[in-house]
């Protein structure tokens, strides 16, 4: 058997659709990558942080970005997304992937940790605490973490373009060949109709009243998530 190693994988990259440079752009005196990275570096069990960026020349100015911040980089297909997870995993000697995307400044790392233990803990192929797998979290606090052999299934399985680009498509399409657990958020943090994630400048001008919002009110950094989801009750970000 191979020795355990965990890992956590950010996919990044320049070329949004909609916010094209957002993982570069500012969130308060840091940029998007740097506030995701920060967080992260708070996650319990990981022994690698690598970020994982296309191989093209206009990622080049991302890849030196976050070796700046001091963490790993991995090079591989745009839209194969699949493919840049696993060949971290193997890169870097993984048994367990913490997948990650770049979207998310808040994500939370408490909870990530959870995450993590329970997967460890039962060996299992697939679990997550992420909105779309109805654990109630807000958009883009979630994290998903997938065994490596879990992986490797998916990268000689998963043909789709879509299971390609979104990783976990082949895993809910076929839930009876994987293990899996879905771990419910704790109720100060359970807010699923709230979006933490940045995908439109509308995204990213709330977040960053969020980060203004709760740095005057003198809460420590990394935001704990439930403090971020009772200023969002209370609307006090958007006034």
């Amino acid at each position: 058997m191979p020795r355990s190693r965990a890992g956590i994988v950010v996919q990044a990259r320049m070329g949004s659709s909609r916010l094209p440079g957002k993982v570069l752009m500012d969130i308060c005196g840091r940029t998007l990558l740097e506030r995701v990275v920060l967080r992260l570096r708070h996650v319990r069990g990981a022994q690698a942080l690598v970020v994982a960026v296309p191989s093209g020349p206009g990622d080049d100015r991302l890849a030196d970005a976050a070796r700046r911040l001091g963490v790993d980089v991995t090079r591989g297909p745009e839209d194969d997304v699949l493919e840049r997870l696993t060949r971290a995993g193997e890169e870097y000697g993984l048994t367990t992937v913490m997948r990650v995307t770049c979207d998310n400044p808040l994500v939370c790392p408490e909870l990530a940790t959870q995450v993590l233990a329970a997967h460890c803990a039962e060996g299992l192929d697939y679990t997550s605490n992420r909105n779309e797998s109805g654990s109630g979290i807000p958009e883009g606090a979630g994290v998903e973490v997938y065994a490596m052999s879990a992986l490797l299934t998916l990268r000689r399985r998963a043909t789709r373009a879509l299971d390609r680009e979104h990783v976990n498509e082949y895993v809910f399409r076929h839930p009876q060949d994987f293990q899996t657990r879905i771990l419910p958020a704790p109720e100060p943090c359970r807010m699923p109709d709230l979006r933490l994630t940045v995908d439109t400048a509308r995204d990213l001008a709330r977040i960053r009243a969020l980060h203004e919002r709760l740095a005057a009110m003198g809460r420590p950094e990394p935001y704990a998530l439930a403090d971020v989801v009772a200023v969002a009750r209370e609307g006090a970000a958007w006034a």
